[in-house]
């Protein structure tokens, strides 16, 4: 017994929360000397009103503090409601926090960081579409929103509007309710740009012009400590689908429902961050929402080994040591 208790304090709202204030600190630290590295970061919906490099280095902490705050809220909220990935949804919302700062530049406010609320919350009204109408529209109408704050999250519409109509159905009421949802916030941002800026034209070639800016698949990596913290983290991803698919059947089927959707979301959104280089660092507040979900459910399976705890204690170990390098 004493066996199978070892190093379970690795999934512990205390460990993670000591982990976190760790991180979270010395990224306010670190924050006084970088530059903002996502200051000229475009993020439509804002553009031309509240400009990323408009924004002073402590406001954009400060907001970025205040999103990640209430994704980890909205993240625990919802995996009590529906969710139920790991056993305590406390260290889940810890899980997350950690991944969404794993860099110190990621204390910076983005896009990424405002979208990932909204893709956590369309992501469980699409489990809800069977409910109403109101649940299949709010589905799509906030991933749409969230596009237009991280304009590469567009690829998780079609997945939303999949997912959302087949929870639901295909007829056709449900599918124009769908598609107006989704074109509803681009059909308002357009406009207002084409009252208020008379550039409606330009704006629609610049958001064309970056889904298209694809590249072969690129992973930036600054230094060892990095390369091995991508190895470790490339490992777990896939001995944690591996595990969780394995036993899948044995789940209740909502359960099952959600924890393929986040498996099928966090391999998507990495698909996607590896095709645009340009928003790998950004992009972690995102990734970090459905791999927090799989990894955590991963780490709490029933038939789990001492040595999985000892993976994630090792992954914890890189984390921090990646930071201390930081330092240096």
């Amino acid at each position: 017994m004493g066996s199978e208790k070892k190093y379970r304090f690795v999934s512990s709202p205390l460990f993670l929360g000591l982990f976190f204030v760790g991180l979270f600190l010395s990224s306010l630290y670190l924050s006084d000397g970088l530059s903002n590295p996502y200051q000229a970061s475009f993020i439509p919906a804002l553009a031309g009103f509240i400009d990323a490099d408009s924004l002073s280095t402590t406001f954009s902490v400060l907001l970025c503090i205040a999103l990640l705050s209430f994704t980890s809220v909205s993240i625990f909220i919802v995996n009590e409601k529906i969710f139920s990935c790991g056993k305590r949804s406390l260290s889940l919302s810890l899980f997350y926090l950690i991944f969404a700062i794993s860099s110190p530049e990621a204390i910076f406010f983005t896009g990424a960081v405002a979208a990932a609320p909204l893709l956590l919350w369309s992501l469980y009204f699409s489990m809800h579409t069977k409910d109403g109408q109101k649940e299949l529209f709010s589905a799509i109408f906030l991933i749409s929103c969230a596009s237009l704050m991280e304009i590469h999250i567009v690829f998780v519409i079609p997945f939303i509007l999949y997912y959302s109509l087949v929870t639901s159905s295909f007829a056709m009421r449900s599918i124009l309710v769908a598609v107006s949802a989704a074109v509803t916030p681009y059909i308002f941002i357009i406009s207002l740009r084409y009252i208020l800026f008379d550039d409606a034209a330009i704006f629609m070639d610049l958001l064309i012009s970056r889904i298209s800016d694809i590249s072969a698949p690129y992973l930036k990596l600054d230094s060892v400590a990095n390369f091995i913290l991508a190895l470790f983290m490339a490992i777990i991803t896939a001995r944690s689908v591996i595990s969780i698919l394995s036993v899948i059947s044995r789940y209740k089927v909502v359960k099952s429902i959600g924890v393929v959707r986040n498996i099928t979301l966090m391999l998507l959104l990495i698909a996607v961050s590896l095709l645009y280089r340009d928003i790998q660092g950004a992009f972690t507040a995102v990734i970090a929402l459905p791999m927090s979900f799989v990894f955590m459910e991963y780490l709490s399976l029933k038939d789990i080994k001492k040595r999985r705890r000892v993976e994630f204690l090792v992954l914890m170990i890189i984390l921090a040591l990646n930071r201390i390098a930081e330092f240096l």
